[in-house]
């Protein structure tokens, strides 16, 4: 009976011990540093707030250039382009992957070699943090966004006299 408890026990050491992270649905947030686009104002950062939609193991991420000045969040209208990919998420060889194609990008010109949507799919290798944020092509995301980075839009004032 003794071993029995022993080898149910050491059974589910094993089972802990093999578990992989995972990426469950949600949507998390990445920013990714761009090129300054703004040669006049050279403390600008500029960046892409990109958003990762998880549902059911697809992927799809939006990219948003954004910019930071004096700890002020803009979006911008064009300027940075808006690539969105899509894809899946795959265990292999104990390793969790993305697999993706950009599938769109407004404002980002004309790939010759490589018209969108891509046929062209790249794998990427996720490396998961303690905290629960994870890495993806040099991106960390994590499920709230960066208060310092996160651009909220804001609303046209209710006019109070109507």
């Amino acid at each position: 009976m003794r071993w029995r408890s022993s080898l149910t026990a050491l059974l589910a050491v094993a089972v802990v011990s093999c578990s992989r992270p995972t990426i469950g649905n949600g949507v998390y947030y990445g920013y990714e540093s761009i090129a300054n686009l703004s040669p006049e104002d050279p403390d600008a950062y500029w960046y892409r707030e990109n958003e990762l939609t998880v549902n059911n193991g697809m992927v799809r991420i939006e990219g948003h250039p954004r910019t930071s000045i004096n700890g002020e969040v803009f979006a911008s209208a064009s300027d940075g382009g808006f690539p969105v990919f899509e894809g899946s998420i795959e265990q292999a060889a104990g390793r969790t992957m993305v697999s993706l194609r950009k599938v769109s990008c407004d404002y980002c010109g004309d790939s010759v070699d490589d018209p969108l949507p891509s046929k062209k799919r790249r794998e990427y290798v996720v490396f998961f943090e303690p905290d629960g944020a994870f890495e993806l092509d040099r991106v960390t995301y994590r499920l709230q966004p960066n208060a310092r980075l996160h651009w909220v839009p804001r609303h046209a004032p209710v006019d109070s006299e109507q």
